[in-house]
């Protein structure tokens, strides 16, 4: 059966992509094979010059290659495809999301660049392949946003590839294994380089190439064994557990082994040298300029991994096998033009090349899931998930907050405190004194002069998303966001300054005064009780938190009098009110 599927691979665009591309463009000349016929890179943000050209080497190599029966080149690498910002609303998201704009902005910014990309040149059977790394968690929101966009698509294969960016500064790797649970959480990803020397970052990310291009060589959401047990001091093809990606990294090195000898007039190869007819000088006439292209390519690539960390042995263990099928070649080439020569040279080669008997051994260890930290769990509260791009973050910490679990946190009770004293500015201050401290503006979400698509793929903002309407509270004095409307907790603030803010002698959003609802007067927690009834909507976590503030005596007073909150405190009325929307 022929062949038409696509692997279409989004990258981030960094140095590390770069390298990753040249790695798989060397996995692909070597003959890599799978169920797909092509390849699509496509880049969030650019592609460098170089890594066009060794595309474009690729390919006029694969024409060069298609009249034989070649084991090298097989699948075709596509143009690349380069994503860029649409527009920026830059000054627009600062203003809405405060002191998360950065991470909110970076997560719109890939939202903006995924909407240009045709998704209707999708076709049954295609691939589409997320690639991230610890060190660039907003690729959760990459993933997140493709699965809504071709979740009306029938045959589509989704894969997400994590790779474990290692470093040694303890407290980031124990971000690392945080933000680790939420790839695995969120987007079911496979996660790579999770080894007990994943300081060798020339094995990890020739895992992550295999796991991009082999789809039988990985389990979701486990991690990669590397085949057999290494005995050696650096890693090899053979601890890849791929056969397809071992056979072409070894049929790669047997290019170069080739093209040196050839140069050096190995006497390995003298006779095939000599009834050939070449020379130093021709051995561009012999592979192609092109394919001489990809060699070198091939090579400062492997050169650029630390011989500890990943190599090809010092010895091919099928270089002998090779130079002895291409010794046994003749062809009586005399009178012949320089372009039948070349085809001459170029089939001798591939043949030698396809009869290497590589008869690799695998012993295929178990895939295991990766191993869950015990540091953090979704519903506990973390500040340091601070460090994911989510513009829904305060909305979602501030609630988290209000869970039995991060009652006793110091920080959960700031967001806490704040919550609660924004409840009580609006509901027994005077309208007139609030004004005076705190402006309150209506963002209408609908409108295209708030940009809300980044924050849509999260259930909360799904929910801000679906309501339409939202307000924000700013400081009058200096204008900095304090906090939002919260359709989970009435209010979702953003506890980073005192905002010193006092009323009738009274400190609100202050530091020094920080108390839960318990610590109130009974007239507001009487209050806060029965809007929380009469109104509904609020979280379980916000409903769970102020029946365990409340006496079982002082609920049963309140239940007793009824659910008309507007009869029981009539000068709420000339008060601003709390609209849950």
């Amino acid at each position: 059966m022929t062949k038409t599927s696509t692997n279409y691979i989004f990258l981030k665009s960094s140095n590390h992509s770069d390298l990753l591309v040249r790695n798989i463009i060397g996995v692909l000349a070597g003959g890599f094979i799978e169920e797909y016929k092509s390849v699509c890179f496509v880049m969030l943000g650019e592609i460098s010059s170089e890594i066009n050209n060794y595309i474009e080497h690729y390919n006029n190599s694969r024409k060069k290659l298609s009249s034989f029966d070649s084991d090298l080149f097989r699948i075709e690498i596509m143009t690349p495809i380069v994503l860029d910002t649409k527009e920026d609303k830059a000054e627009i998201n600062k203003s809405l999301f405060g002191a998360n704009y950065p991470s909110a902005y970076l997560v719109w910014k890939l939202h903006s660049q995924i909407l240009s990309f045709d998704f209707d040149r999708l076709r049954s059977g295609d691939i589409v392949t997320i690639v991230s790394s610890t060190d660039n968690p907003s690729s959760l929101a990459t993933y997140s946003y493709i699965k809504d966009l071709i979740s009306s698509k029938c045959n589509i294969t989704l894969r997400h590839i994590c790779e474990y960016q290692y470093t040694i500064d303890k407290e980031k790797r124990e971000l690392n294994k945080t933000l680790i649970d939420c790839f695995v959480d969120v987007s079911d990803s496979i996660v790579v380089g999770d080894r007990t020397d994943q300081y060798k970052s020339g094995m990890t990310i020739m895992q992550t190439a295999v796991a991009i291009l082999d789809q039988k060589s990985v389990n979701k959401g486990c991690i990669p064994e590397t085949n057999n047990n290494k005995n050696n001091l650096y890693y090899t093809p053979l601890d890849l557990n791929s056969p397809s990606v071992t056979n072409s990294l070894y049929k790669m090195d047997l290019l170069l082994q080739l093209s040196n000898m050839v140069k050096e007039q190995n006497s390995d190869i003298k006779k095939w040298i000599r009834n050939n007819d070449i020379t130093c000088s021709s051995i561009d006439d012999v592979l192609s300029k092109d394919i001489i292209a990809i060699i070198n390519m091939y090579k400062s690539t492997i050169d650029s991994i630390p011989i500890d960390h990943f190599r090809i042995s010092h010895t091919n263990p099928y270089l002998d096998n090779f130079i002895k099928n291409i010794n046994t070649t003749s062809v009586q080439i005399n009178g012949l033009k320089v372009e039948e020569k070349r085809k001459i040279w170029l089939k001798d080669i591939v043949e030698a090349i396809r009869n290497v008997n590589m008869k690799i051994s695998f012993s295929k260890a178990s895939q295991e899931k990766y191993n869950r930290s015990q540091t953090v769990s979704p519903h506990i509260f973390d500040n340091s998930l601070l460090e994911i791009p989510s513009p829904s973050f305060w909305w979602e910490q501030t609630n988290l907050s209000f869970c039995h679990k991060a009652e006793g946190l110091k920080e959960a009770k700031m967001l806490r405190s704040y919550c609660l004293d924004l409840w009580e500015l609006f509901f027994e201050v005077q309208k007139t004194k609030v004004c005076d401290v705190l402006n309150i503006s209506e963002c209408v979400l609908s409108s295209e002069n708030y940009n809300m698509l980044a924050i849509k793929n999260t259930q909360t903002g799904k929910r801000l998303s679906e309501d339409g309407i939202m307000y924000m509270i700013s400081s009058v004095r200096n204008k900095e966001l304090i906090a939002y409307s919260s359709p989970l907790t009435g209010f979702a603030t953003i506890p980073n300054n005192e905002y010193d803010i006092c009323i009738n002698n009274r400190l609100y959003l202050h530091q020094d005064h920080i108390l839960d609802l318990k610590e109130r007067s009974p007239y507001f927690q009487a209050f806060i009780y029965n809007y929380s009834r009469c109104i509904g909507g609020f979280s379980d976590e916000f409903i769970d938190y102020i029946q365990r503030q409340l006496t079982d005596d002082d609920k049963h007073d309140e239940d007793s009098k009824g659910r008309n909150i507007f009869k029981q405190y009539p000068q709420f009325r000339h008060h601003i009110g709390i609209e849950i929307i």
